[in-house]
């Protein structure tokens, strides 16, 4: 993919997959293709065993730990020959770049096995080098885009379907993530312009994230941006009854301040709408 730059110049950031090479997916549903292919990976031990590996592409996951992953604190006696069963199998199926070379993505290395994957054939490390890209860009409108780049690469939650309550800590971080990208994407263009289309979005991610604070005082600062001040304020208030009802807490004082601001009528261009790294706003749900 590349990004505009500067003028003459471009930032190139990754380059797409060759058209008939493996291609990973875990931002969603788990997929694994072969060009347009999407291959069958497997039952339900190779699929979260996959899953595992992938979450720590290009870093060796102990046997132990992959073992903890997939049986939990009861694992069977005969765990580790599961396990080098698993390995087998998925060595079988797993496409490689290089297959005409005769590489093996899944190799073994102690203290256990690492998954080699491209930068380009994996969706998290896509993501995540987009991420990376917009960090490093001053320009709010590139930023941006890179930004929903990034995002765009989620089709779904981590993994959806699997269940791997061992990864639940990396999902929930990965998502996190994403939402922290999601947000900061909405604010820029929140700074550069409010529009209808702003709106529409963050009411369906609030839908989805509930609780999460900033993105209600996205909600808000949009809709009094767009000249509705009662629906911005009635939209505060729905989120004050969802905290005390849910969580028996008020909203934190970073929204109630942006509360006060809304009602006392605050120019919209002098409106203070909370940043990434407020401390004060609260992030469940």
């Amino acid at each position: 993919m590349t990004i505009a730059h500067e003028p003459g110049r471009q930032l190139r950031l990754t380059d797409p997959p060759a058209a008939d090479g493996p291609r990973y997916r875990v931002l969603g549903p788990l997929e694994v293709w072969q060009g347009e292919r999407l291959l069958d990976v497997g039952g339900p031990q190779q699929r979260a065993l996959l899953a595992v590996l992938l979450l720590n592409a290009n870093r060796v996951v102990a046997t132990d730990r992959l073992i903890e992953y997939l049986w939990g604190p009861h694992a069977p006696q005969t765990a580790r020959t599961l396990l080098q069963g698993c390995i087998s199998q998925l060595r079988r199926v797993l496409p490689s770049a290089e297959a005409s070379a005769g590489e093996q993505p899944l190799v073994t290395r102690a203290p256990g096995y690492v998954l080699n994957v491209a930068a380009d054939e994996l969706d998290l490390l896509r993501f995540e080098r987009l991420a990376k890209a917009a960090a490093d860009v001053a320009d709010a409108e590139r930023r941006a885009r890179l930004l929903a780049a990034a995002v765009g690469y989620w089709s779904g939650p981590v993994l959806d379907g699997q269940d791997l309550p061992g990864c639940s800590d990396e999902i929930a971080e990965l998502e996190e993530r994403r939402s922290a990208a999601l947000e900061e994407r909405i604010a820029i263009d929140l700074s550069l312009c409010a529009h209808a289309g702003l709106v529409v979005e963050l009411k369906a991610e609030v839908r989805s994230h509930p609780l999460r604070e900033r993105l209600w005082a996205l909600l808000i600062a949009a809709l009094y941006g767009l000249d509705r001040q009662a629906e911005a304020l009635a939209t505060f208030l729905e989120l004050r009854d969802s905290l005390v009802d849910q969580l028996g807490i008020e909203p934190s004082s970073t929204l109630r301040e942006l509360h006060r601001q809304v009602l006392a009528g605050t120019h919209p261009g002098d409106l203070v709408v909370p940043v990434a790294n407020d401390r004060d706003l609260r992030r469940t749900g």
